[in-house]
């Protein structure tokens, strides 16, 4: 008998000790689903925050558009960083984003792009209305609020009508940068966001011709993980979280 408690008291000595070492259940992370403008700098932003926290994240980039009837489809997403603020508020509003949650965290800028190879004598914005284009890309305005942006810059400076013909819309300003990359396209407006380290030409557009875009924030009412959200959203507003938008391209705001 008292070997075969011994056995049994070692085998749950060994148990306990296996149990031990197991590594800590890791954390199931984060979805989130970010503006296409927001790629460059919340790949970053991502990779710090789990080296940091030890929360996962995985983030789907489309338009804002996109993304917003996605959300109103049941998609299992945990944060919405959008590239405008009205359609937060209207998800918000229906239910979809918990109101306590919204947070405006950054705010974007545009230029005019052009293809390097294409031979475009462009020196400013105003040599648009005087330079033949074949084509011209901007984000779907419908769906992609740089691409709006866009739009009312070519409405505001009489270049609309002129260029409405060669327009070629991206499904967002990921697809528009792409195809000028490509050589597909010779010119387009884009988000400075994803414009750090381009080879293209880059020719800065004065804020004066429209509002810089804000980037808001905001928590999915079904999220599971409403604690891990809210420490990814804190983060956006740190220090260190608006140094890295700042570095690509995006105006942070004071930190609260």
């Amino acid at each position: 008998m008292n070997l075969r408690l011994s056995y049994f008291s070692l085998m749950i000595c060994i148990a306990l000790i296996l149990a031990a070492c197991q590594p800590a259940p890791e954390s199931p992370g984060l979805t989130v689903a970010a503006a296409a403008s927001l790629n460059n700098a919340f790949n970053e932003i991502g990779s710090v925050f789990t080296a940091q926290t030890g929360i996962p994240v995985a983030f789907s980039y489309a338009a804002t558009g996109t993304l917003a009837e996605q959300i109103r489809n049941g998609a299992p997403f945990d944060i919405f960083a959008a590239a405008d603020t009205a359609r937060i508020h209207e998800l918000a509003m229906q239910g979809f984003i918990t109101s306590e949650s919204q947070v405006v965290f950054a705010y974007g800028e545009v230029s005019l792009v052009i293809d390097p190879e294409r031979g475009l004598n462009i020196q400013s914005f105003s040599d648009l209305g005087h330079i033949p284009i074949d084509r011209f890309t901007i984000a779907n305005p419908k769906i992609a609020p740089y691409g709006s942006a866009a739009q009312a810059i070519l409405e505001n400076a009489r270049l609309w009508t002129q260029l409405e013909e060669q327009l070629i819309f991206g499904e967002s300003v990921r697809q528009s940068l792409q195809y000028i990359e490509s050589g597909e396209i010779p010119a387009g407006i884009l988000p400075n966001s994803l414009l750090q380290n381009s080879m293209l030409t880059i020719i800065p557009i004065d804020d004066t011709r429209y509002e810089p875009v804000a980037h808001e924030a905001g928590i999915l009412a079904a999220s599971p993980n409403t604690s891990q959200a809210e420490r990814f959203i804190q983060f956006l507003y740190s220090p260190q979280g608006q140094a890295i938008l700042a570095q690509h391209g995006l105006t942070p705001i004071s930190t609260p």
